[in-house]
């Protein structure tokens, strides 16, 4: 089984077009959005379809630091695949 995660900011569509896939594949499976905008519809969309998400925020903060947030979402859930869907 190989194990999607997603980077979006956005309105989420291409990332609900992979989750879907995914999960109609039957082997595969989205297991992780990271987000760097706290008001992006593809945050409601993951909740939607039950797909854990993280919140990374950017702004006032060294970028370093937002990425090393992201590192550790993304090694928690152990992704075989990153897919940036319009992300920043």
């Amino acid at each position: 089984m190989g194990r999607l995660a997603v980077l979006a900011s956005g309105n989420g569509s291409n990332f609900q077009a992979l989750a879907e896939a995914t999960a109609a594949s039957g082997r595969h499976a989205t297991v992780l959005l990271v987000c760097d905008r706290i008001k992006a519809p593809a945050l409601e969309r993951a909740a939607r379809l039950g797909i854990p998400s993280a919140y990374v925020k950017y702004p006032g903060r060294p970028a370093e630091e937002a990425e090393a947030e992201i590192d550790r979402a993304l090694r928690q859930a152990r992704p075989d695949l990153v897919a940036l869907a319009g992300f920043m």
